[in-house]
């Protein structure tokens, strides 16, 4: 028996079951035959209604799971109730491209646009009060946060960030592009492109204060602290 089985059955119930997929799909649940579980998506919210997860996905799917270099995507485009196929179409994408992007792993990809057009399809809210207590690093193509690991794993968690925290020097950190990451660069544009800012470093070294104030690390050392304390007031 598949756990999505068993926990459609501990949940929502045989009856309600055939209610919404019909008898032949809850006998083909039933007996563990071939089914589609982005078809179940279609009527049922299975994380939501019966409590699977990705993890029950990678056990009961395994076997067409592992086609892919990048499970984690696939589930998640399973979850909105469509193909493969369908999703690329959805998106504009040419016939199997998607499917070979996430066959091969987005390191491949050539036109990292078409990647961040899927991805940012995904419904994630960003919340930049979640990394409000990090000292945040900001390069051309990734970001660091570093602060507190208790607060790293949450992070980490909410946003499924599949890179390692870290510890040098006593100071924990964690580097990652993506969705994130693109969030972070987005709204403090502004700040960023300050060309000034560029002699002092090829990446941005920048704190957030509690008031809200962008402080890059390296300029605050030339502050002095009357100065620093005015452009708090300011903001």
């Amino acid at each position: 028996m598949s756990i999505l089985f068993d926990k459609l059955m501990n949940t929502i119930g045989e009856d309600e079951i055939i209610n919404r997929l019909g008898k032949p799909y809850f006998n083909n649940l039933k007996r563990n035959a071939t089914v589609w579980i982005y078809h179940i998506y279609k009527k049922i919210n299975l994380e939501k209604e019966v409590g699977y997860t990705y993890e029950d996905c990678l056990q009961d799917f395994d076997y067409e799971i592992n086609k892919y270099k990048e499970k984690k995507a696939v589930y998640k485009i399973w979850k909105t109730g469509s193909s493969i196929y369908e999703y690329g179409i959805k998106l504009g994408l040419k016939r199997n491209y998607l499917y070979r992007m996430l066959r091969n792993g987005f390191d491949t990809v050539v036109n990292e646009n078409i990647k961040y057009l899927l991805l940012d399809t995904f419904d994630i809210e960003y919340n930049l009060d979640d990394i409000k207590n990090f000292k945040i690093e900001v390069h051309e193509k990734f970001c660091k946060l570093i602060g507190s690991k208790e607060e790293l794993e949450k992070v980490i968690s909410k946003y499924e960030i599949d890179y390692p925290i870290l510890c040098h020097n006593e100071q924990y950190s964690v580097a990652f592009n993506g969705p994130l990451f693109r969030k972070i660069k987005e709204s403090y544009k502004d700040i960023i492109k300050w060309e000034w800012w560029k002699s002092f470093s090829h990446s941005l070294h920048f704190y957030i204060h509690p008031q809200g104030l962008l402080v890059p690390t390296k300029i605050k050392l030339l502050l002095n602290s009357t100065l620093y304390i005015a452009l708090v007031i300011l903001t």
